[in-house]
């Protein structure tokens, strides 16, 4: 009995870190066209900088050329995101099983994958703040990703188990 009671107590623990984990990732999907959109304002000079040499056409044209790109970009991986948050929640509350969790090994390896590159580029003159708030943004990505992933592991388990034992969550 106390088993039980315990078990039921670590499925309302599981699912309340994987229903505010869920949100957290669409917080950082929207995060993540903010920055962007900031990147775009604040650092125009910087973001032609490697080009700069070589170019041909308007400066503007080029500008928006990859503002878009990258933003439809961006909006992809919100939605991708908002798919992951939304299927975290609602397996949180409904014990509904998706298929999102090789999405969440996705974003894991991606970032992951990205904050390498970053760390390899790193830029010296002046904007090493900006990459290092950026990277601590991203590692905290990261641990979101991995939280959700495990909770709804053990979620899932827990749940399995107490389906064995007759019990319900």
């Amino acid at each position: 009995m106390t088993e039980t009671l315990d078990m039921g107590k670590e499925i309302r623990r599981n699912q309340s870190i994987l229903s505010t984990t869920g949100r957290g990732v669409i917080f950082f999907g929207l995060w993540d066209i903010i920055k962007i959109n900031l990147y775009f304002i604040l650092g125009r000079d910087t973001l032609l900088a490697p080009v700069e040499a070589d170019l041909t056409v308007n400066r503007s044209f080029l500008l928006t050329v990859v503002y878009v790109t990258v933003m439809i970009a961006a909006c992809i991986f919100f939605l991708l995101r908002f798919y992951i948050g939304r299927c975290a929640t609602r397996e949180a509350k409904d014990n509904i099983k998706k298929p999102y969790l090789g999405l969440v090994v996705f974003f894991i390896v991606f970032t992951v994958a990205s904050m390498i590159v970053g760390i390899t580029s790193v830029d010296t003159n002046g904007s090493l703040l900006d990459q290092l708030a950026s990277m601590l943004v991203d590692i905290t990505s990261i641990v979101t990703f991995i939280e959700l992933l495990t909770a709804s592991r053990r979620l899932r388990n827990y749940r399995s188990q107490l389906e064995g034992t007759g019990g319900t969550a």
